[in-house]
């Protein structure tokens, strides 16, 4: 019995918004916005119109720096799960200019200065785009820094194959 008396409404558009006119809804979750055309997305957020919590969740993986969720990343504050080294006090983050690939190690979620195991849970978002109004709340969320991942040695080991196989292309 569904007390709440919510739906869920399932539904695509990647490049061409009609399948989404209609409903009137409170929360709107784009999956795989990196393939839709911007153009697009306000006549899906016309969903949104009478609602007064209006929340939209954008995600996706950013194949390319020339697509839409990175037009979204650029408004945002982009913030950044950042992991202090209990062996150096390095601060860790998934980020060009912390050498990633140096924390994705066989043994596990690596300092990219010293190689000691980092504990994923206790970092803390970090704003990466400061001193703008962003109108966009935004989150990085790699595998390597969930839980999940890097303390499931299965997972781990997974993911890591996969990134020697990124690497040798």
């Amino acid at each position: 019995v569904n007390e709440t008396k919510s739906n869920i409404i399932l539904t695509y558009a990647s490049d061409d918004a009609n399948r989404t006119r209609g409903p009137a809804c409170d929360h709107l979750c784009l999956d795989e916005f990196q393939g839709m055309l911007w153009d697009i997305v306000p006549i899906i957020e016309e969903v949104l119109a009478i609602s007064k919590i209006k929340r939209e969740i954008f995600s996706g993986t950013p194949l390319t720096t020339d697509n839409t969720i990175n037009q979204l990343w650029k408004r945002s504050d982009q913030m950044e799960w950042a992991m202090r080294c209990g062996g150096c006090n390095h601060w860790n983050t998934l980020t060009e200019d912390n050498d990633p690939l140096k924390m994705i190690q066989y043994a596990g979620l690596s300092c990219s200065k010293c190689g000691k195991i980092l504990d994923s849970s206790q970092g803390q978002w970090v704003n990466f785009n400061p001193g703008h109004n962003h109108d966009v709340l935004g989150f990085h969320l790699a595998q390597p820094i969930i839980p999940y991942y890097n303390e499931v040695h299965s997972e781990w080991l997974r993911s890591e194959e996969h990134t020697s196989e990124l690497q040798s292309h």
